[in-house]
């Protein structure tokens, strides 16, 4: 966001040593309560304590539910007409350029005003609730448990990826990678924030339903890896800008040829060239070597949960 906290969230100084942080003392406080045998350091179940946990839980499931319903939205008011003679392309081009490929960072797109419509915004958004997260663990170690190598690589790892998909962002090209890693995650955290949520409140859940929370984000890791692996090989057509022998970077996708004016699909009135020519979903290195982190990222959860 192009404010003075938007300009430190986004520089590498808050997330390195948040992480930092965040990995010395739960380093320090595992090591703590081993020492205690695991004796609670205050009672959460009931009074003040637990009224802020089933409070914490709750919010951020409603937050989660609102991410993820706000970015579907966003995808819905943009999604091409089913008559569209190219509703297979210029769905593609949606997805992977879900900013409209051609948005100013954080700013909205022209033809999207307002933050609402902007995948991005809801993506820094989300890149901020990842701090807010890291309260999990302040709640499990003050219960006197010790946080596993799988939770501290998961939440340290999300701040990390998501600084990336931010900094990308800021550049105006979001791909359909972030976007899945996000609609995924806030589906599943909106699921499993009210578990916790209902657990808190000393309510008995069958042993079925965390079963069931486990291959549900299990099932969100692997939906990811798919959707951001086959934007390495995902190709689409797209209209060739009229007056260039080969169109540049960024000048592929739909909604910014659209907007210049320099295209017409063929059969259509205009001053374009009608040809239709292969574009990749993955236009720049930028987007490559976030989604190969992304992807790399979402693996080694696979492997360590």
């Amino acid at each position: 966001m192009d404010s003075p906290f938007g300009r430190v969230m986004q520089g590498e100084t808050i997330p390195i040593m948040t992480v930092a942080i965040y990995l010395l003392a739960v380093f320090y406080m595992n090591r703590r309560n081993r020492g205690r045998s695991h004796k609670p350091w205050i009672s959460t179940t009931g009074g003040w304590a637990g009224t802020m946990i089933v409070a914490y839980n709750s919010a951020l499931s409603a937050f989660s539910a609102w991410i993820f319903l706000s970015s579907f939205r966003v995808l819905q008011r943009r999604w091409p007409s089913s008559n569209d003679p190219d509703y297979a392309s210029r769905a593609v081009d949606i997805l992977c350029n879900v900013d409209g490929g051609h948005s100013n960072g954080f700013q909205p797109s022209r033809d999207h005003p307002g933050r609402s419509n902007s995948i991005a915004y809801y993506t820094w958004l989300f890149y901020l609730s990842k701090y807010v997260e890291l309260v999990d663990h302040v709640i499990t170690l003050t219960k006197g448990k010790e946080v596993s190598f799988a939770h501290v690589f998961h939440h340290s790892g999300a701040i990390l990826a998501l600084w990336v998909a931010v900094r990308c962002a800021e550049v105006g090209r979001l791909g359909v990678a972030s976007l899945a890693g996000m609609m995924a995650n806030t589906a599943f955290h909106t699921v499993i924030y009210s578990y916790y949520a209902i657990t808190s409140l000393r309510v008995r859940v069958p042993r079925v339903m965390k079963r069931t929370l486990i291959a549900l984000q299990i099932a969100q890791f692997i939906l990811t890896l798919v959707v951001t692996t086959g934007s390495f090989l995902t190709k689409y057509m797209a209209p060739m800008p009229a007056g260039l022998d080969y169109p540049p970077p960024g000048q592929f996708a739909f909604a910014a040829a659209e907007e210049v004016g320099r295209f017409h699909l063929p059969g259509q009135n205009g001053s374009g060239t009608g040809l239709m020519i292969p574009v990749p979903c993955l236009q720049t290195t930028t987007e490559a070597f976030t989604s190969f982190l992304g992807a790399v990222y979402v693996m080694a959860l696979l492997l360590v949960i």
